[in-house]
């Protein structure tokens, strides 16, 4: 992101990360509550915490291992930072009980007093996070972020502008000798925001004007693994072409051993699409597999006539997450029998 807004968001991260320090034990269940609405409050933070929450599989259960009398902390930077996302989490829902931290604290300390027990809790969990949600406004983490944001960009200021996008390409492929690329010139849009947001990747020149991948072009080990869809059911970019899109994500994620991958889809119709995912509690619809988590988001570009509250009942497709995963089992199965075969041959 660009220097200055990076700057901004620190600045403001780290003063109401001190005021969470700077608590004693009678007030810091609701510094702690503060800071934990304040990082929701911002799209940047929000998306980089949805990551975080998936990003250790075991740290919801370590967490529920503290609770039940453990002393347990992680063996890595991000095992770490985990295991303080879902404590303090855990602390913010638990805010009838103001003396939580504190209980969690003293199980990490020998001292029986509330504050000595206190800047324990803070050094395990509080600047975990904070120290996380600090590096990770430089790293790619901010990604989601960027993208809830170019959702609502779209949706609020230009619907009309990114929809003659995709028309212009329409009309083009109706042209004799010519195809459309609506898909394309879209996904160049959206590389377009990231990069003015100050996001850092390379793509090659050849893969801007031709049929090349934007993910395999960046000539990098460590791409932006994103890509764009387009759904409209009265074609051929229908549920079944959403799930295979899902697919090249997930191959991608595997291909460049990234944990995370992103989906983005433009819907051009007027009908609904929502993602009907298990235990989906964030605020961007997500569906891991095999321990990659693809991140889906769905960006309204029809022009509808009238306001989502006199439009009425309209017809909504969905898609499930046992619809996303099954296809990614059948497809990995039939690779394994391809190659039995192979080698039988």
């Amino acid at each position: 992101m660009h220097t200055d807004i990076v700057q901004r968001l620190r600045y403001k991260l780290q003063k109401r990360a001190r005021k969470v320090n700077s608590a004693g034990y009678q007030t810091f269940h609701f510094a702690l509550l503060r800071w934990w609405e304040f990082l929701h409050s911002n799209e940047i933070f929000v998306g980089i915490l949805e990551q975080l929450a998936y990003l250790v599989s075991s740290a919801e259960d370590d967490v529920k291992r503290i609770i039940n009398g453990e002393s347990l902390q992680g063996g890595t930077e991000e095992e770490e930072a985990s295991l303080a996302f879902w404590i303090i989490k855990y602390c913010y829902e638990a805010k009838e009980n103001p003396d939580i931290e504190i209980v969690i604290a003293h199980r990490y300390s020998h001292s029986s007093n509330h504050n000595e027990a206190l800047e324990m809790f803070k050094d395990i969990f509080v600047e975990p996070l904070y120290e996380y949600i600090d590096e990770q406004l430089d790293d790619q983490r901010a990604v989601l972020g960027l993208l809830r944001r170019f959702k609502h960009s779209c949706e609020w200021f230009q619907r009309n502008d990114v929809l003659d996008i995709y028309q212009k390409e329409v009309e083009r492929g109706t042209q004799e000798g010519k195809k459309g690329r609506g898909e394309k010139q879209l996904a160049l849009h959206l590389y377009e925001y990231l990069y003015n947001q100050g996001l850092s990747f390379s793509i090659e020149p050849t893969s801007v004007s031709g049929e090349a991948d934007l993910i395999a072009s960046q000539n990098t080990d460590d791409p932006l693994i994103a890509d764009v869809k387009l759904f409209d059911p009265s074609s051929s970019k229908n549920k079944s072409y959403i799930i295979k899109g899902f697919q090249q994500v997930y191959q991608y994620t595997l291909d460049f051993n990234e944990p995370f991958g992103y989906l983005v889809i433009f819907k051009t119709c007027e009908d609904g699409l929502a993602i009907s995912a298990a235990n989906q509690e964030q605020s961007t619809s997500f569906v891991t597999v095999n321990g990659k988590t693809i991140f889906i988001v769905i960006i309204d570009l029809y022009p509808h006539e009238k306001s989502a509250s006199k439009r009425g009942k309209l017809k909504t497709h969905t898609i499930s997450e046992d619809e996303f995963v099954t296809q990614i089992t059948e497809d990995k199965e039939a690779q394994e029998e391809a190659g039995l075969l192979d080698n039988e041959n």
